[in-house]
Parts: structure tokens; sequence; C-alpha cells
């Protein structure tokens, strides 16, 4: 059987509402470290961001992080999971 090469599906959330501090600056981190490492060990990584309940003043994640100069072994797609559906869970108001 032929080896193939690894691949790697990762899937993160986040939202462009400063929780934590500075969490759009460690993001940006958090995908230059990912393209950085995806172009050195030519693993090819599937990066699936979701972004939970977005504040509605607020930018998307994808409309405000830089995406990656050409990198062929990064994918990254951006989902976002509306408030109508963050709404349907018991502790939504917390």
């Amino acid at each position: 059987m032929p080896m193939q090469m690894p691949y790697l599906s990762m899937v993160v959330t986040s939202r462009n509402d400063n929780h934590g501090q500075d969490i759009n600056k460690r993001t940006r981190l958090f995908l230059k470290s990912i393209d950085a490492h995806t172009r050195e060990f030519q693993l090819h990584v599937e990066l699936i961001m979701v972004e939970w309940n977005p504040p509605a003043d607020k930018a998307l994640l994808h409309e405000i992080l830089p995406a990656p100069t050409h990198n062929p072994y990064l994918t990254i797609r951006y989902l976002m999971v509306p408030p109508d559906i963050h709404r349907r869970y018991q502790s939504a108001s917390v």
C-alpha cells in the first residue's frame, strides 16, 4: 500500500469580542504559527475557524484576520454560528 501524506484537520473557535484581552492579536499569532509550521514540515492542514455568536457591532473574523500568503499545505475555512442558533441553548443568556 502506498504511503499517504499526513493530513490534519483542526477546529478552533473564536470571535471578535476581545475575550481574554488581545484575542485578535493572539489569533493572528496562532494563524502565523500554523502557516509557518505547515510550510516547514510540509504538513497538509485544514483549519476550520468557527465563529460562535459573533457580536453584531463587530467585524467577522474572516474580515479582520489576515489570509496567509499562498501556502499549498494550509486551507482555512470560516464557519459562523449565528445568534439564532446560540439562543436555542438553555445557558445562552449567561
